[in-house]
């Protein structure tokens, strides 16, 4: 017996070792992979790549396309993939700003808070609710760009078909990573993001219906069923401005009976 107490202890005492070690590794792991710092992964060939399809223009649904394909083939591409729709998402440039980046920003979230073994670590909720904040944003700042489109051939359900998914996707798990108090701050921050951004121009992919040409080759529907492209056309800035407000009024609304009717819980709003 003492014997054997002699050579399993210290073995033992090496394996709690690493256990803890890897561990802390976990812990930190989607810090030290996922922020970028020191522009590690802004010098990275896929972010540059990433980059050079923004600078020429290439729509964002294009490049969500090829963002996607590339995960199938490189899944350790996924930290450039984040850091590149976090920086996107983050243009003050009203040119450059997008909503569609906010959608892709909480894609990438998601899928680094499902690939994090430990469920109850920082980085989980860290990420799960980077992916919630940025699909509300998108939500806000998607119904105002739509709100902005003109013409009787531009077809608004796209906000349903970006929509819909991507919230069944998120299910019921970003919304347990919060009490129901703290809600009412994420449908503020998402409206408070949405007005930040009111200088931005318009957003031609959505009004040409070019967001949902590229949504349904991604798709492979036959061509033959894919719309044409139409002239995007704003509605002027004093009715857009009325319906961003009329939006703000009613959406947290929209958001509180959606949180409760998916959770079965009841939210106290002012």
């Amino acid at each position: 017996m003492g014997t054997l107490l002699k050579t399993t202890f210290p073995f033992a005492i090496f394996a709690l070792i690493a256990a803890l070690f890897f561990a802390s590794v976990e812990a930190s792991a989607a810090d030290d992979l996922y922020d970028g710092s020191g522009g590690i992964l802004k010098g990275n060939y896929f972010y540059k790549q990433l980059d050079s399809y923004a600078v020429n223009r290439k729509p964002a649904m294009y490049i969500i396309d090829r963002i996607n394909e590339k995960l199938k083939k490189e899944p350790e591409m996924l930290a450039v993939a984040y850091n590149w729709s976090k920086a996107m998402s983050e243009v003050t440039d009203p040119e450059q700003i997008n909503s569609l980046y906010f959608m892709l920003r909480s894609d990438m979230a998601h899928r680094i808070a499902k690939i994090l073994t430990k469920r109850d670590g920082r980085n989980y909720k860290k990420y799960g609710l980077d992916a919630l904040q940025s699909i509300l944003t998108f939500e806000m700042m998607l119904m105002a760009d739509v709100a902005r489109c003109k013409g009787k051939e531009f077809d608004p359900t796209i906000i349903s078909d970006l929509l819909g998914p991507r919230y069944e996707l998120l299910g019921q798990y970003v919304y347990s990573l919060l009490l129901p108090s703290e809600m009412p701050n994420y449908w503020g921050e998402a409206m408070q993001n949405e007005a930040s951004l009111k200088g931005r121009a318009l957003n031609k992919e959505i009004c040409s219906n070019g967001a949902r040409i590229g949504l349904l080759i991604t798709q492979e529907v036959p061509k033959g069923k894919i719309p044409q492209s139409i002239t995007p056309e704003p509605i002027d800035d004093a009715q857009w401005d009325e319906e961003r407000d009329r939006l703000r009024y009613s959406i947290q609304d929209f958001w509180k009976n959606r949180y409760e009717s998916r959770t079965d819980k009841t939210i106290k709003t002012k």
